[in-house]
Parts: structure tokens; C-alpha cells; sequence
């Protein structure tokens, strides 16, 4: 037979275990998730420097790819690995930017950044001297950074928030939060643009990434080989 007393006890045990149970999920994901925005924050921060190398880079370069994508991912390295010392920091470089394939993620074969340029004011010949009034050759850059979300449980809710943030609302909602590999939707077409294809496909090898965006302008400094393209 219980006393008043015990049975109370056991019933306020009772409640703060339900209490717990309903809490400690909602606290899980409020220290998982600031944690996953802050990395993501960093990462924002050099996309836009990444933009900056990937002008500048065009600039020089005759906006050759090959040329405009290992100055942007060597400016990612921090967001893609270890980077503390000179050693890793090369380690992870190399692992992103080997050789032809140097934009490809070594997991999934996926860029990891997708640029898109195109010049503008046109001079030809490229050192006809200008005048006062005249505009010079410039190129306009914007670079598709497709950011791996790392942290787990946190990574599934921020991506699928991101996405249909950046107007990708029409297939991200469907995507199945706990097993995206066993999405049937068809991909969107090419005219949806290269970084909703990149994202689909991410997501359909099970990769959370938030496509973050950085556009820069920058001067020309030598001829460029074509007026407008996409890298990746």
C-alpha cells in the first residue's frame, strides 16, 4: 500500500521524466544548430572572399576556369578541412583541386563551387589606350558555393530551410528529411539553373549543402579568352 506521500514522489518523478523527454530533444537541436549557423557563418564570409580571388584571378588570367577555380577553393580551405598549418592546410587543398578535376568533390564527384562570369565594355584592341570618358573592360563574377552542412540532425533541417529560401521551395519540401537517397522526383531541368541541379544532386546522394552565393566585379588586366561561361 502507497502513502500519499510515496505516490506523489513517483508522480512527480514521472512528470519530469515526460518534461525531460520533450526538452532535451528542443535543447539538442538549439546547441546543434548554433553550432552548424556559426560554421555556416564562416563559410558565408569566404564566399565572399573566395568571389574577390575568383575576379581577381579572371582578371589576370584571361578568365581561364582552370585559373578562376583554385583561387576560389583555395580560398574555401578553412570551410573544406583542416587548415592550421601549412601541411593541412596543402592536404586539404589537394584533396578539392588535384588536377583537371580539381572543382570536384572527391566523395560524389559533385562541384564544390560553381562560377559564372561575363565581361563587360568590351575593348578591342585589349590596350587601346581609353579616354577620360570611356568605361574599361570589366568582369562581373558571381560564385555558387555548395557548403556541406556537417553537423548532424541540424544539417537536415537548415539545408531543406536554406533551400526553400533560395526559391528551391518546389522540390526541397518533398525531399525525404530522413532518407533523401530514396527521393523519385525527377531533377529540375537545366533552364532551372546549374546550382539547383548541383543541389538536387547533392541531396540525392544523401549530401546536405546550402548554396551559398558571392558576386564580385573586378577590372580586366590581361585579354580574356572568352566574354561569358560557367566553371565548375
Amino acid at each position: 500500500m502507497h502513502t500519499p506521500n510515496g505516490a506523489s514522489l513517483k508522480s512527480q518523478r514521472g512528470q519530469a521524466a515526460v518534461e525531460s523527454a520533450i526538452a532535451l530533444p528542443m535543447s539538442l537541436f538549439v546547441i546543434l544548430g548554433a553550432l552548424q549557423m556559426s560554421m555556416m557563418q564562416q563559410a558565408r564570409m569566404l564566399t565572399d572572399y573566395a568571389a574577390y580571388k575568383g575576379a581577381r584571378a579572371a582578371s589576370v588570367g584571361r578568365a581561364e576556369c582552370p585559373i578562376i577555380s583554385r583561387a576560389e577553393v583555395a580560398a574555401l580551405v578553412p570551410s573544406l578541412g583542416r587548415a592550421d598549418n601549412v601541411d593541412t592546410w596543402t592536404k586539404t587543398f589537394n584533396k578539392y583541386a588535384p588536377s583537371p578535376s580539381f572543382n570536384k568533390d572527391p566523395q560524389t564527384g559533385l562541384p564544390v563551387v560553381y562560377t559564372e562570369y561575363k565581361i563587360e565594355n568590351k575593348v578591342t584592341p585589349f590596350d587601346k589606350p581609353l579616354q577620360p570618358n570611356e568605361q574599361p573592360e570589366k568582369i562581373h563574377l558571381r560564385l555558387h558555393y555548395f557548403y556541406q552542412l556537417r553537423i548532424p540532425f541540424a544539417d537536415r533541417l537548415i539545408a531543406k530551410y536554406f533551400l526553400a529560401e533560395r526559391g528551391l521551395e518546389q522540390w526541397a519540401g518533398t525531399v525525404d528529411a530522413i532518407n533523401p537517397t530514396k527521393e523519385t522526383t525527377q531533377p529540375p531541368s537545366r533552364s532551372s539553373g546549374p546550382d539547383v541541379v548541383i543541389a538536387k544532386n547533392y541531396y540525392n546522394q544523401g549530401i546536405y549543402v546550402v548554396p551559398l552565393q558571392a558576386s564580385w566585379s573586378f577590372r580586366m588586366f590581361s585579354q580574356a579568352a572568352k566574354t561569358q561561361g560557367g566553371c565548375q
